[in-house]
């Protein structure tokens, strides 16, 4: 199995950050800009001053932190020998 992870788009879900406020808070309003059609994801605005504090807030209380903890979890939920936490 490949864990991969792209800080360029997210899932749609929603209980994830789509409409999470229910407006486009973090994804383009226009379905032609921010879909990802092949992937059926939806792609960062960094466009919205909004999205760019968010994603820029991550980074600064420790990105690395939060995929330690997601390679943990995962590593915990699935039993991957290759991720060391």
């Amino acid at each position: 199995m490949i864990v991969d992870w792209v800080p360029a788009h997210f899932p749609r879900d929603s209980f994830g950050l789509a409409f999470f406020d229910g407006t486009h808070l973090y994804e383009h309003a226009d379905p032609r800009m921010g879909e990802h059609k092949d992937w059926g994801t939806l792609i960062f605005n960094y466009g919205a001053m909004k999205c760019v504090r968010f994603c820029f807030l991550m980074r600064s209380i420790g990105l690395m932190y939060f995929i330690l903890m997601v390679c943990a979890w995962i590593r915990g939920k699935y039993d991957l020998p290759g991720l060391f936490t």
